[in-house]
């Protein structure tokens, strides 16, 4: 058993390292040609929505194994090469120490990498925007919303200044953004005042004429 805590060890350890490599250089890349850069990303900000709004699948991430491995072969190393345990005890402690770790890295990448991609949304974005309610809203009361922009699905906090509460499923309009916070109304109401608003432009033309 020894044997494979240090073969977990060695190939995780590799495979860190190489990933830490090759993202230094990437970095280094980057800051190098400005101009790549800004068109690199323009590029990703039309697939972004591909990648948004995927669900966390630890199990098929290339980092979750390495850091499973690597701490899997580490905690198993210490422990019996150091005699800190016996293989009953080292055993599943190795194995929850290496999945605990797995599964913290891979969700820590997968968090950064979706909130990189909603850091390419402006406030601008979101206005004018049919928006579904998630959790009421209401007056004095913040509730949650979901709309898409750019291809991604972006939950957002959500205020009204309409009367009567919005309910869960009802189709909203994103009319103002109070930095973090949206300003939405009915679908119902928006399309009223437009309609009303339509009218009255029509009715003026008329008696221009």
């Amino acid at each position: 058993m020894f044997l494979a805590y240090v073969f977990s060890l060695v190939v995780g350890g590799v495979f860190l390292g190489v990933s830490a490599l090759l993202g230094a250089k990437d970095a280094d890349a980057g800051h190098g040609d400005g101009g790549h850069d800004g068109a690199h990303d323009g590029g990703h900000d039309k697939d972004s929505g591909a990648d948004g709004d995927v669900a966390w699948l630890p199990w098929f991430s290339l980092q979750f194994w390495m850091f499973a491995m690597a701490f899997f072969g580490l905690t198993g190393t210490v422990l019996e090469g150091f005699g800190i345990a016996g293989t009953i005890v080292t055993a599943p402690t190795a194995i929850a120490l290496g999945i605990g770790s797995g599964l913290a890295a891979s969700y820590a990448l997968h968090k950064l990498k979706h909130d990189k991609v909603e850091s390419n949304v402006g406030a601008s974005d979101f206005i004018g925007r049919n928006a579904t309610v998630l959790l009421p809203v209401q007056k004095n009361q913040t509730g949650k919303i979901r709309v898409q922009v750019k291809g991604q699905l972006i939950d957002l906090v959500a205020v009204t200044d309409d009367v009567d509460p919005i309910v869960a499923k009802d189709e909203v309009l994103v009319i103002e953004m109070r930095e973090a916070t949206a300003v939405v109304e009915r679908r119902s109401r928006a399309e009223g005042e437009e309609v009303a608003a339509a009218s009255a432009a029509s009715g003026k033309r008329q008696r221009g004429k």
